[in-house]
């Protein structure tokens, strides 16, 4: 069974273990945050693209950091693009 999405005249085809995969991820990485969260540690975001940029991504202010909950999920959304 695929997922076919059409999105701006480019179809992308998801397998339903590949669904399953992103899902998982998402999972680890939300119980890591709320971990986090629960430990009152603060966390630090940014893109793929400007994480590989290495130490200059500190520098020039690509990393969004987040101090409390509220702050720590709304750079977490903010840096995925993802709208709550």
């Amino acid at each position: 069974m695929e997922l076919k999405v059409n999105k701006m005249d480019m179809e992308v085809v998801m397998s339903v273990g590949a669904i399953k995969r992103i899902g998982h991820r998402w999972c680890d990485l939300t119980s890591f945050i709320v971990n986090e969260i629960q430990e009152d540690n603060d966390m630090g975001f940014c893109s793929l693209e400007n994480y590989r940029k290495g130490a200059e991504c500190f520098e020039d202010g690509s990393v969004l950091y987040g101090l409390d909950e509220d702050e720590i999920w709304n750079k977490l959304f903010e840096i995925t693009g993802y709208a709550d």
